[in-house]
């Protein structure tokens, strides 16, 4: 029996789940007048081998082409560039298969200047939360796919909400979406929201929807940072790496209220793992529901380390986290406290490949020292017999697990499984960076609990 996971409204990222949507699944298409393309890998995550079934969609809901595959146990294939559709191909895709399965997506545009990594989306919801929402803010603006992960035609409204002094609120007329289909809201063509919009977004339907955001630079500002929208909020979320004056990177974190109540906010941070180097001091912001605000990181002191955001009793809140630096820049979603478990899956860990390397920064949510390992699968490199030993760390409480593929002495691609002893909650997230690069090669996803 075959069960579903919902993706992301563009194939370029990573699924995740039994049965994954990826949103816009684009081979050749513009948007914001840049060429995109993306790809996508799947991790099986069972105890045998996974019957893999991609069912991919045109924007009228029409099939747009078939991949069935098997994946052994533990192990990982990855679709690049997605096969079985036409040229020029734009649309969605659904991933479905017999064994427990997670998957990213990973969207390039105009020959790998641009670059980043989404989740598949398991939960799709008749809401959908976006906390950062942009059109004309300092060279960025953003577009976002909408997916339906129905089985019904979906009628589909977005409700824009400003930062105080930075733009209109606006709500879009209702827009109808064939299963399985996507569409596409571009902000920058958006005039309704004003000349500068720094804001959220709420998505509703009458289907089940996945939705990814794609914040993206333009003219000099040659970046993208994607993030999955949020089918529900938390009082307790976990941001497993800020970062301030670090090697150049600094952080911006989005908060929205998904509540129907003022929320108070409090954003904690975590020790300084920089030798010698001071906290960061707390931040607090009240808001109205729906409404976001953004705390800004990129002061002198250099910081390395987590954080944590809490609300007060009954109220409750999304968050992204934005990583950038003057040339690169990469976004991830702030992860839900009650959803971390002691096992997570990392669908892709690279060394050496084409110049990226991968690093793993995890979060145990325990109270006292806890063992974490890292184990990789088998190295998919052809002819290559290097396979990378498990890592165990002894982690402190409120102090980061980290690992670098990049300290590798030679080519690997996989994935890996992070697991913690005494069984503990964990969070994870994966940066995958090529320092090399003059344009952006930064991406982020975020690692999978089950």
């Amino acid at each position: 029996m075959f069960r579903k996971f919902v993706a992301l409204p563009l194939v370029c990222a990573l699924v995740f789940a039994l049965g994954l949507a990826l949103m816009p699944t684009k081979q050749a298409a513009a948007q914001q007048g840049i060429s995109w393309t993306t790809g996508f890998r799947v991790q099986n995550l069972g105890s045998a081998a996974a019957s893999v079934n991609v069912q991919l969609y045109n924007p009228d809901g029409s099939s747009a082409g078939t991949i069935n595959d098997s994946i052994n146990p533990n192990d990982g294939k990855t679709y690049f560039p997605v096969p079985n559709v036409s040229a020029g191909f734009q649309g969605s895709a659904v991933i479905s298969a017999d064994q427990q399965i997670a998957a990213i997506l990973n969207i390039s545009g105009n020959n790998f200047a641009y670059n980043e990594s989404a989740l598949g989306i398991s939960q799709p919801s008749n809401t959908v939360r976006l906390p950062l929402i942009m059109r004309n803010n300092s060279g960025f603006s953003t577009w976002f796919a909408v997916q339906n992960a129905g089985t019904g035609a979906a009628s589909v409204q977005v409700a824009f909400s400003p930062n105080p002094g930075a733009g209109n609120s606006f709500t879009t007329p209702a827009q109808n979406i064939p299963p399985g289909a996507s569409v596409i809201f571009d902000q920058s063509t958006q005039a309704e929201l004003g000349n500068l919009f720094v804001g959220s977004a709420i998505v509703t339907g009458n289907q089940p929807l996945a939705v990814v955001v794609n914040q993206t630079g333009t003219g000099s500002l040659r970046q993208l940072l994607a993030y999955s929208g949020f089918a529900s909020g938390s009082n307790n979320v976990i941001l497993p790496l800020v970062q301030q004056a670090n090697a150049g990177f600094n952080t911006g974190i989005s908060v929205q209220n998904s509540g129907t109540t003022p929320a108070t906010v409090t954003v904690t941070y975590g020790p300084n793992l920089v030798a010698g180097g001071s906290p960061l001091a707390n931040d607090t912001a009240t808001l109205e529901p729906g409404r976001s605000t953004v705390f800004l990181k990129s002061g002198a002191a250099r910081y390395v380390g987590s954080a944590t955001v809490t609300t007060g009793a009954g109220q409750e809140v999304v968050v992204v986290v934005n990583q950038f630096s003057s040339r690169s820049g990469t976004a991830y979603e702030g992860i839900n406290n009650a959803s971390a478990t002691g096992r997570v899956s990392l669908p892709l860990l690279m060394s050496r490949n084409g110049g990226f390397d991968t690093g793993v920064q995890c979060r145990h949510l325990g109270a006292a020292t806890v063992n974490v390992t890292l184990t990789y699968t088998p190295n998919t490199v052809a002819g290559s017999t290097f396979n990378p030993p498990p890592v165990t760390q002894s982690v402190p409480a409120g102090t980061p697990f980290n690992v670098q593929q990049g300290t590798f002495s030679e080519r690997y691609v996989g994935s890996g499984i992070v697991t913690t002893s005494p069984d503990t909650p964990i969070v994870c997230i994966v940066n995958q960076l090529n320092n090399a690069a003059s344009d952006d090669r930064f991406l982020t996803y975020n690692g999978v609990n089950y």
